[in-house]
């Protein structure tokens, strides 16, 4: 299993006309006191596919569990927002994780890596996540 390694991104903000301590877009240019840009796997997986970049920046995305990787110091999920082939996002935790399964709808936020390497071509992914909302699938034979 590849451990996650920390990423920090520092912006110095230059000439700022915003409010103090804002840049002019009204964020902080600090990704890690921004608000997270809020999107679904397969927006943000679209995104990806049109040259469109998050990198270093701080969303929050919500998708379906295509699969959970853990070990003892970090773990691992892969969403999709569709089928398989068109939408798949890699979440690397900061730290373990449990209570989450293959077919659950979860919401995590953390800091855009950018695309890549993996056993699927390259991938949009997501460092230093943190698990929001966990929606479990239902199962055969529970009620609405």
């Amino acid at each position: 299993m590849k451990t996650a390694a920390a990423v920090f991104v520092g912006v110095v903000a230059l000439g700022c006309n915003g409010p103090t301590g804002t840049t002019g877009n009204g964020t902080t240019g600090n990704p890690s006191n921004d608000p997270p840009v809020k999107l679904s796997a397969r927006e943000l997986n679209d995104a990806y596919k049109i040259g469109k970049s998050y990198d270093g920046k701080r969303v929050e995305v919500t998708g379906f569990v295509r699969a959970v990787e853990a070990d003892r110091s970090n773990g691992k999920a892969t969403l999709e927002g569709g089928d398989e082939f068109t939408a798949r996002i890699d979440v690397h935790f900061n730290g373990p994780i449990s209570g989450i399964s293959r077919g659950d709808t979860i919401t995590v936020t953390g800091t855009m890596k950018g695309k890549i390497k993996s056993d699927f071509g390259e991938v949009p992914t997501i460092t230093e996540a943190t698990l929001g909302t966990v929606q479990k699938k239902k199962k055969k034979g529970d009620k609405k």
